[in-house]
């Protein structure tokens, strides 16, 4: 019923809030101030055009595999591959609040 697809909705939008608003707060420290904007800008960038040829990468596992869980294979191979990129990080500021944010309020002389 409908209902029922509005609670499934509702269900993952919190779920989904759990990982996209550490990653708001986490990204920008991966990037040197001077060049943040343009850097988050091409990072954006590559992960819509990378997320915008899944339909067509899911197709050709599904073709070439002969199954139709091949579009899981992709989805273990994005993780794998974003679970090295955080796990290699290296965050500009030390995880330090960034000038600005609610954290440094009150402490802004000291940067």
């Amino acid at each position: 019923s409908l209902t029922h697809v509005f609670i499934v909705l509702i269900v993952f939008g919190f779920l989904m809030s759990a990982s996209v608003a550490p990653s708001v707060s986490f990204i920008p420290t991966l990037f040197p101030i001077q060049e943040r904007y343009s850097a988050m800008a091409m990072a954006i960038g590559l992960g819509e055009a990378f997320g915008g040829t899944t339909p067509l990468i899911c197709h050709g596992f599904v073709t070439v595999m002969g199954t139709p869980i091949a579009p899981a294979f992709y989805l273990m191979i994005c993780s794998f591959l974003g679970w090295i990129a955080i796990r290699y990080s290296k965050p500009q500021e030390n995880l330090r609040p960034l000038p600005g944010s609610s954290g440094m309020i009150g402490k802004m002389e000291k940067y």
